[in-house]
Order: C-alpha cells, then sequence, then structure tokens
C-alpha cells in the first residue's frame, strides 16, 4: 500500500477516466439495447455533460500529479489519458 501512496493523484485520474467511460458505455448499451436510445435526446446531453464533467476532473488530477512531483510516467499516462477521451465526448 506504501508504495501505491507515492502514485495518488495519478490513479485518482485513471479511476475517474476508467469508470466515467465504463459507466457511459454500460448506459448506452443498456438503453440502445432496449430501443430507446436517440443520440439526440436529453439523456444524450446528460451523459456528455457528466462525461466532459468527468474528463475535466480527470485532467486536473493529472496535472495535480505532476505538480505534485509524482513519478512522471506515471502522471504522463494519467493525462494523456484524460486528453485522449476527450474525443469520446466532443461532438
Amino acid at each position: 500500500m506504501l508504495k501505491l501512496s507515492k502514485y495518488r493523484w495519478s490513479l485518482a485520474s485513471l479511476v475517474v477516466t476508467v469508470v466515467t467511460a465504463l459507466a457511459t458505455l454500460a448506459v448506452i448499451q443498456t438503453l440502445y439495447h432496449r430501443g430507446v436510445w436517440d443520440s439526440r435526446s436529453l439523456v444524450s446531453e446528460h451523459i456528455s455533460q457528466v462525461g466532459g464533467s468527468a474528463v475535466l476532473v480527470s485532467f486536473v488530477l493529472g496535472v495535480v500529479s505532476l505538480w505534485k512531483k509524482e513519478p512522471l510516467a506515471a502522471g504522463t499516462i494519467a493525462l494523456i489519458l484524460s486528453v485522449l477521451s476527450v474525443a469520446c465526448y466532443a461532438r
């Protein structure tokens, strides 16, 4: 556990990114299989807003991890993953 404490902010950024992506995918797939998914609906807008907010939080956590002098590789991976996840929520 002591070794993971060095990566606290990087891991938080990664967890936010991955959990948001999986939750978004699960909701969309569930609605799609039930036949009620419409990409122009209010639910879609809400999912985009929540995902966009999560991407911003993930980005901030990645920047904090680099600012707090965590190992460079972990902070960089977290930051790059959060930047790449913007493609999921950008229209």
